[in-house]
């Protein structure tokens, strides 16, 4: 049907939508296995989008670990990503039974024996959906000319 013949009642397709659902997103989680390697784990959190104000209003995570104890800064951490994490796929406990999300759950994973990993892999999540890039390594951009 070309543009001459289209139905007048029909909407076009939305260009840009803003919505209030969190966003699923990959979230890597570098864990230590036998040989001095990392293994990486992937689970799937539901990122809420927040404003900068909302942003703002959190508190910002300690970037020098001799400001305070490290098991304070994960559980720290725990609390800011429970405004951030609205809900996550794809985690299991060691016995291979997924793991529903909850609050108490996610303060667990990231203060626990993981916590360290898992924190950074939220975090990296999070600043993604924050400032709309992927961030990391990643191939240098295509020589100008």
């Amino acid at each position: 049907m070309n543009a001459i013949n289209q139905d007048p009642t029909s909407k076009p397709a939305p260009v840009f939508v803003i919505s209030d659902e969190p966003v699923p997103w990959p979230v890597d989680v570098r864990v230590p296995v036998a040989g001095g390697e990392f293994q990486v784990q992937r689970f799937t959190a539901l990122i809420n989008v927040l404003s900068e104000a909302e942003h703002a209003g959190l508190a910002a995570p300690q970037i020098d670990d001799s400001a305070t104890d490290l098991a304070e800064m994960l559980a720290d951490n725990a609390q800011i990503f429970a405004r951030h994490v609205a809900g996550w796929r794809d985690v299991f406990d060691a016995a291979g039974v997924l793991l529903p999300f909850d609050v108490d759950e996610l303060h667990k994973l990231v203060t626990g024996r993981y916590g360290k990993a898992v924190s950074a892999g939220l975090w990296q999540a999070i600043n993604e959906v924050r400032y709309g890039v992927r961030l990391g390594n990643s191939a240098p951009p295509p020589a100008a000319g």
